[in-house]
């Protein structure tokens, strides 16, 4: 009888000392919970496996510029630390998440300016992260686990006007929209840019891409001249993201058949 009882108390002792948080301690394998003295390989195992995934992000969490208003997160997996570093918090959204300019820490948002985007927490039981963005480059104001994932800035009217993640570069492909020739546009990302024109009385017609960092871009970069009546002339160039870029229709008698952009990058 005795042996049954006191089997009972070590199940109630081991139970009241049970780690119930979702979040990773890296000290606990190192403190007294245990009747038993930690193994010093145990305590550099763990040392080593945190110094491994203190900074780790799933290459799904990327970091996206859709608009002026709107900068997107994707969803997957971040490791999250207080500024000890002695918690660690394995957190995961299962889609992405959309950014505003009401997503700021403290204040508001300021024009001309640099951003920096974190992933966050407020406990040790949360398993999802939200989306803030601070004027620090170091740490968020009042958040408690955290991890930096980004950066953007603004332009002069306050408006979102670039975007980079600081880790796992992701190149993705969006939607393509319709352009004009004779009008000049800014590539917020790396960009495909395409165009094709129709020459229908062949009068030597020319399309120029024109591209670079002015705002009315004179650099030529690539351009078609049609050969004959009924020539049809295609110009497909990738745009690096801060670039301008314009297509320049020459001559007479020939028409844009179509010219669309699309976004391929950050």
């Amino acid at each position: 009888m005795r042996k049954i009882l006191l089997g009972l108390a070590l199940l109630i002792l081991m139970a009241g000392n049970a780690n119930a948080t979702v979040g990773w301690n890296k000290s606990i394998p190192a403190t007294s919970e245990n009747p038993q003295a930690i193994s010093p390989d145990v305590i550099e195992n763990n040392t080593a496996t945190d110094l491994m995934l203190q900074n780790y992000r799933d290459g799904n969490v990327y970091v996206k510029l859709i608009s002026t208003s709107e900068i997107d997160i994707g969803p997957g997996g971040v490791m999250l630390s207080n500024s000890g570093g002695s918690t660690r918090l394995m957190v995961a959204n299962a889609s992405l998440t959309a950014m505003s300019s009401t997503n700021i820490d403290t204040g508001s948002i300021s024009p001309s300016s640099t951003y920096y985007i974190y992933a966050y927490a407020s406990s040790t039981t949360a398993t999802t992260f939200s989306v803030i963005y601070s004027a620090s480059s170091t740490s968020p104001t009042g958040i408690t686990y955290y991890q930096q994932i980004g950066k953007f800035t603004t332009d002069g009217s306050s408006n979102f006007v670039t975007s980079s993640s600081n880790v796992n570069y992701q190149v993705g492909v969006g939607t393509p929209t319709a352009i004009s020739a004779g009008t000049i546009y800014l590539a917020s990302v790396d960009t495909i840019v395409t165009a094709t024109f129709y020459d229908n009385n062949h009068t030597g017609t020319t399309l120029t891409l024109y591209s670079d960092s002015s705002s009315n871009p004179s650099t030529s970069i690539a351009e078609v001249r049609s050969a004959a009546e009924g020539t049809v002339a295609p110009i497909t160039w990738v745009v690096k993201k801060g670039l301008y870029y314009e297509f320049v229709l020459g001559g007479s008698g020939g028409t844009i058949s179509f010219a669309y952009s699309e976004n391929i990058g950050q």
